[in-house]
């Protein structure tokens, strides 16, 4: 009886053992678009280092998709090829409910102290620039893929001018970088520019001058982040509770110091859905003026 209980034990053991040491895998689907800030070729980098670092600390496999349409990465993700996704709210927003009704768990980037960061609109203190509406015929500065921006500046006036912006500005002017549009403000190259607070407070600490020459005509809510990540609802959860810890570990290392500053980030962490409300309800606004101006 003793020599049975032994073992069942010993194969106990060797079982628990064996499941702790098997490789689980994750695919993640990687929307460069709306991301510009943070290089492709970087981010292969940072993403082939965490993927060695997971492998290592939890035993989690992770292959990144990357994708250029929208369309493809929500084909695959519906279809389970992908178990999850990052890429710009802006993408999210659009297909909210579909994305809801495949997911279980949100995370999203942070670049600051702060997980939400607000969108601003700057120009010159020596300009006559002084509301809104005084952007009429001007140009205004911004990234070429700064689809929440943009959306702000537009519901700023369909609110108060019932037009896009694109109807009442002389024109846009794109840069691959937010600092690229503020500094194209800053030595008057054009009129306005329309960047995240996160990357005015990073210059003007580069720059005291910056905040001598510029003023915020316009700011938004503590609505948005630069990136969001989702999980597929038939992903084990235990897989997403891997990955949180993998992420805690990372902050006390210099690899993991390494792969944030690739990736331009603090942190990647998970997002309460109350925390995106305000998000979508902006986002339904933007759309009821849109319908209601825009003819």
């Amino acid at each position: 009886m003793c020599k049975i209980v032994q073992i069942i034990s010993i194969l106990v053991i060797f079982f628990v053992s064996a499941q702790s040491k098997e490789i689980k895998h994750i695919k993640m689907g990687y929307l460069s678009d709306g991301i510009n800030e943070m290089k492709l070729k970087e981010s292969h980098i940072a993403f082939n280092m965490w993927a060695q670092e997971l492998i290592n600390d939890q035993n989690i496999q992770l292959n990144i998709a990357y994708y250029d349409i929208n369309a493809n990465m929500l084909r695959d993700y519906k279809e389970k090829k992908i178990q999850s996704i990052g890429f710009n709210p802006w993408f999210y927003l659009q297909n909210e409910v579909l994305f809801d009704s495949l997911s279980h768990e949100y995370w999203a980037v942070r670049r600051s102290s702060k997980q939400l960061e607000s969108y601003v609109v700057l120009v010159r203190n020596d300009s006559n620039i002084n509301t809104i509406k005084a952007l009429k015929n001007k140009k205004i500065a911004t990234r070429s893929d700064s689809y929440l921006g943009k959306m702000f500046l537009d519901t700023e006036f369909l609110k108060v001018a019932h037009e896009e912006s694109s109807s009442y500005i002389d024109s846009y002017i794109y840069t691959k970088k937010f600092s690229t549009a503020l500094l194209k403000t800053f030595f008057g190259a054009v009129d306005a520019c329309v960047v995240s607070e996160h990357t005015l407070d990073l210059l003007t600490e580069m720059n005291p001058n910056i905040q001598k020459k510029l003023k915020v005509l316009k700011k938004s809510e503590e609505i948005f982040m630069p990136m969001l990540a989702l999980f597929h609802k038939d992903l084990n959860k235990n897989i997403i509770f891997k990955l949180e810890k993998n992420i805690a570990n990372l902050k006390g290392t210099k690899k993991g110091r390494s792969i944030f500053g690739l990736m331009k980030i603090k942190s990647f962490e998970p997002i309460s859905i109350k925390k995106i409300t305000p998000l979508k309800k902006y986002y339904n606004t933007y759309l009821s003026l849109r319908s209601e101006y825009v003819k």
